[in-house]
């Protein structure tokens, strides 16, 4: 334990050195917005996997970042409106290419299926085959791919701000089916000592590829999404992407 500690402050030491030295403190630091409620992506704290990634790649092209924690919808009508330099976790689709600038390195991808409360399952492969009128729990602004998008409009969406708030509609009946990221559901779960298999899961929805979005109208965007590509080919490089994509903490699924 006391090892562990001595390992860490060092650490803290070693990036703080980093950010002192003149590479750092001659920059405008970049201001990103993190969503609060995506583990173990990003929790209540802004803590986790995705937050490591893009701190590692800044680190590697040496340009300091400032987070700040807020509600995934919240992060991103800031970006618009010029708040923050950009946010994350964005899906790239349609709808957000719309909306915001992309580098062309994804920060990574995460897989979303159908979700049914025990006993309740709909025989659901893609969008297109949901029943009309069906009731479907979402999260406020959160993207589902082109598919579901072509599809929405027939259905009952019931958009809220938590993942704890689709599982609890589920299992009160208040919904038929949800749309989850696998492995923000299994964090989600823990939290609320629930078993694993509290929610019954179902076809794979589609795979997110999951970016930085930046504010479109800004003549800096461009440069900042290149310089994050920069940092994320970078650190996939150095082996430093794997460490830190598959190999996340316990406190990443804290509440």
């Amino acid at each position: 334990m006391v090892y562990q500690v001595v390992i860490r402050t060092l650490a803290t030491l070693a990036a703080l050195a980093l950010w002192a030295t003149p590479a750092f403190a001659d920059k405008q630091p970049l201001t990103l917005g993190i969503e609060d409620s995506w583990p173990p992506y990003a929790n209540s704290k802004g803590q986790g996997i995705s937050r490591n990634l893009v701190e590692a790649a800044m680190e590697a092209v040496e340009h300091p970042v400032e987070f700040v924690v807020k509600p995934y919808a919240r992060v991103l009508r800031d970006v618009e409106s010029g708040l923050l330099d950009g946010g994350f976790n964005v899906t790239r689709q349609a709808s957000t290419e719309a909306r915001f600038l992309f580098g062309q390195e994804p920060l990574l991808k995460a897989s979303a299926s159908y979700y049914f409360a025990p006993g309740k399952a709909l025989p659901v492969e893609s969008p297109a085959q949901i029943p009309a009128g069906t009731r479907i729990a979402l999260i406020l602004d959160y993207e589902y791919g082109n598919d579901y998008e072509q599809e929405r409009l027939r259905l009952l969406e019931y958009r809220v701000a938590s993942q704890r708030q689709i599982i609890k509609m589920l299992l009160a009946g208040r919904v038929d089916m949800a749309i989850m990221f696998d492995e923000v559901l299994e964090c989600t779960l823990t939290q609320m000592e629930l078993p694993a298999d509290a929610l019954k899961r179902g076809a794979v929805n589609h795979v997110s590829d999951i970016y930085v979005a930046f504010r479109r109208d800004d003549e800096q965007s461009q440069a900042h999404a290149e310089m994050l590509d920069e940092g994320l080919q970078r650190i996939h490089r150095q082996g430093r992407y794997t460490q830190l994509a598959e190999q996340h903490q316990p406190s990443d699924c804290n509440p």
